[in-house]
C-alpha cells in the first residue's frame, strides 16, 4: 500500500501467520506445542493495530468493506449485495445484505453505514474515505445512495476505498469523535466480519476467533492471534517454524530461496499505479533534454534480468507507459522498450556523446557523461545493478543513498539530478504523482503541452472506459519521450509455510486480507 497507494504511513506491516499456539500458550512455543485451529499475525506494531490510525488489511478480520476482490480479480460482495451507477459513475444506489449482523447479534444496516460516514466527515477525523463522499441518503434499513464527489481510478471497484470499512452506531455514537484514534473499541472491537473479538492483554496480543455467524458461512480457521512485536523478532520463529508466514517479507526472498518448507505469494492488483523508476531531471542535467539519451539511457537496463538480480517477482510486468486497475486485470500493458545495448550504443554517438580518448567514459565538448542517481536503502541493490549497465555504455552514475523520507523530499522538489523512486499513477493523489514529473509545474521540467489537459480530464471522471481510453494515450506520449525509465511497479511479496492453503498471487497472497479463506494442510 507502504507507498502512496495505501493509507500505511508510517507503518511496516510485518504480518506473520503462525500454527502452533493454545490459547493458554505463550507466542513462541516450539513445533510440537501447535495447535492446529490457531493462526498467529503480528501486524507489526502496538496494540491499536485494529484501529483507523493504521488503516490497513487488519480491518477485514473484522469488519465487513462494502465488496471485494476474489482469487480472479473480480469484485464480489461483503457488506453490499447488489449496487447500481449513474452514467457518470458518481452516484451509487446500493442494496446492503439483510443477513449481516454485528458480533453482539445486532443487525448491520445503512444506517450503521451512514454514521461511519458521517464520523469520517467530522472535524476532528477527516478520513478521506469521508472527504470522496458529497451526500448520503438512506432509503431504509437496505438501502442507501450515495453521491461522490471524486475516487481514485484504483479504488473505484472498492467504493469509497479499498482500506474502507463501516462501523456499529449502536455502541459509537456516544463517543467523542476527537479522541476516535484512541477509542478503547479498537483493542476489544465489535465487528460484523469472519473473526470475533475474544480477549486483549495490554501490550501483547488481541485473540479472534471465527465467527459462526458469518454470511459467508464459518472460517476454516478456528482462532487467531494479533500479537504484537516487531519483523526483527518474528523472523527467528519463522526459521524455526514456530510461525508460518510474512507479510511484506521482500527482504526475506533471497535467504529463503530454495527453502521448500516455504512458499512464495506476490501481490500487485492494488498498487498497479506504483511505478518505480529513474527520474531524469532536465532542470538539473542539460543533456537529459534529449529524447536520444533518455532513450539510450531506457535501451541500456536489461530489466528482465533486474528481476532476478533483486529477487523480484518473475512474473511482474514490464510496461514504459501507465496503465490503470481495470487494465491491469484484463491484461492490457503498453509495450516496453527492449534491452538493446548497441541501440543505446549508437544513440549516445549519434546525440554526441563519444570516447574519444578510450578511457571507458563517454564525453561532449569535453564534459563527461556523469551525474547522481539519489536512492534509499530499499532500491539500493536495484541502482547497483543500473549503475553497472550503465558503466558498460560508458555513462558514469553515481549512487547516493538517502534516508527514506529525505530521498522523497528531494523528489518532490526536484533537488536531484536523478532520481530513483515512485509515482503513483493517479493524476490527484498527492505528493509524487504523475502531475508532480509531468504536469505544468513539472520539478524535472519536463514539457508536453498534451499531458496536463489529458491528466485533468482523467481527474474530473469516474467513467472507467474514458479514463482507460486517456492512459492509452498518456501511455503512448510517455513511451515516446521517455521523461523516466521505468524499473518495476512496488509488488508485495508474502512467505508462507507450505501447510498454510488458501494464497495464490497475484489478487490472493495477503494472508491477513484473505483469512476467512485460508486453511491449514493436515499433518501427515
Amino acid at each position: 500500500m507502504a507507498i502512496p497507494p495505501k493509507v500505511r504511513v508510517g507503518i511496516s506491516l510485518c504480518v506473520i501467520l503462525a500454527l502452533g499456539l493454545s490459547a493458554c500458550t505463550a507466542p513462541g512455543a516450539g513445533p510440537t506445542d501447535r495447535d492446529a485451529s490457531l493462526i498467529i499475525l503480528y501486524p507489526g506494531g502496538d496494540e491499536w493495530a485494529i484501529g483507523p490510525a493504521w488503516g490497513a488489511e487488519v480491518h477485514f478480520l473484522t469488519f465487513l468493506p462494502f465488496v471485494a476482490i476474489n482469487e480472479r480479480g473480480e469484485v464480489e460482495g461483503r457488506l453490499a449485495k447488489s449496487w447500481q451507477h449513474s452514467a457518470d459513475y458518481r452516484t451509487w444506489r446500493i442494496q446492503l445484505r439483510t443477513d449481516v449482523r454485528w458480533h453482539d447479534g445486532v443487525p448491520t444496516t445503512a444506517h450503521d453505514v451512514a454514521f461511519t460516514v458521517d464520523l469520517w466527515k467530522h472535524p476532528d477525523v477527516q478520513d478521506p474515505s469521508g472527504l470522496r463522499i458529497d451526500s448520503l441518503v438512506v432509503h431504509d434499513d437496505s438501502t442507501l445512495t450515495i453521491t461522490f464527489n471524486h475516487f481514485g481510478v484504483f479504488e473505484m471497484p472498492c467504493l469509497p476505498g479499498c482500506f474502507s470499512v463501516f462501523y456499529p452506531k449502536h455502541l459509537l455514537e456516544g463517543l467523542d469523535p476527537a479522541g476516535y484514534l484512541t477509542w478503547d473499541f479498537w483493542k476489544q472491537p465489535v465487528g460484523n466480519g469472519p473473526f470475533r473479538y475474544v480477549r486483549h492483554v495490554p501490550a501483547s496480543l488481541i485473540e479472534l476467533e471465527s465467527n459462526p455467524d458469518y454470511f459467508r458461512g464459518e472460517p476454516a480457521l478456528q482462532r487467531l492471534i494479533l500479537k504484537f512485536g516487531d519483523e526483527a523478532s518474528a523472523i527467528p520463529d519463522l526459521l524455526a517454524e514456530n510461525i508460518d508466514a510474512v507479510n511484506y517479507a521482500q527482504n526475506l526472498v533471497a535467504q529463503l530461496q530454495g527453502d521448500e518448507r516455504f512458499r512464495f505469494y506476490r501481490e500487485l492488483w492494488d498498487d498497479v499505479g506504483a511505478h518505480q523508476a529513474i527520474f531524469w531531471n532536465q532542470r538539473t542535467v542539460p543533456f537529459f533534454r534529449d529524447v536520444r539519451v533518455r532513450r539510450a539511457l531506457t535501451l541500456a537496463v536489461d530489466r528482465v534480468e533486474l528481476r532476478n538480480a533483486v529477487d523480484f517477482w518473475d512474473q511482474v510486468p514490464i510496461a514504459d507507459g501507465v496503465f490503470t486497475g481495470d487494465q491491469f486485470r484484463q491484461g492490457e500493458f503498453p509495450p516496453a522498450l527492449p534491452f538493446d545495448p548497441v541501440e543505446a550504443a549508437r544513440l549516445l554517438t549519434e546525440a554526441g556523446w563519444v570516447d574519444p580518448d578510450g578511457d571507458g567514459t563517454r564525453e561532449r565538448d569535453g564534459v563527461p557523461f556523469r551525474f547522481e542517481l539519489i536512492t534509499n536503502p530499499e532500491w539500493y541493490p536495484a541502482a547497483v545493478f543500473v549503475q553497472q549497465q550503465y558503466a558498460d555504455l560508458g555513462v558514469r552514475m553515481e549512487v547516493n543513498t538517502l534516508d527514506p523520507a529525505v530521498q522523497r523530499e528531494r523528489l518532490h522538489t526536484g533537488a536531484f539530478e536523478a532520481g530513483l523512486g515512485y509515482t503513483w499513477a493517479v493524476p490527484d493523489s498527492g505528493r509524487n504523482t504523475l502531475p508532480t514529473f509531468l504536469g505544468e509545474n513539472s520539478v524535472i521540467e519536463y514539457r508536453n503541452d498534451r499531458i496536463p489537459g489529458l491528466l485533468e480530464r482523467a481527474r474530473s471522471t469516474m467513467v472507467p472506459d474514458t479514463i482507460d481510453a486517456l492512459y492509452r494515450e498518456l501511455a503512448g506520449i510517455i513511451i515516446d519521450e521517455l521523461p523516466w525509465t521505468f524499473l518495476m511497479l512496488n509488488v508485495e511479496t508474502y512467505i508462507a509455510h507450505r501447510r498454510v492453503e488458501g494464497l495464490s498471487s497475484p489478487f490472493r497472497a495477503n494472508p491477513v486480507w484473505n483469512a476467512e479463506h485460508l486453511s491449514l494442510e493436515a499433518e501427515p
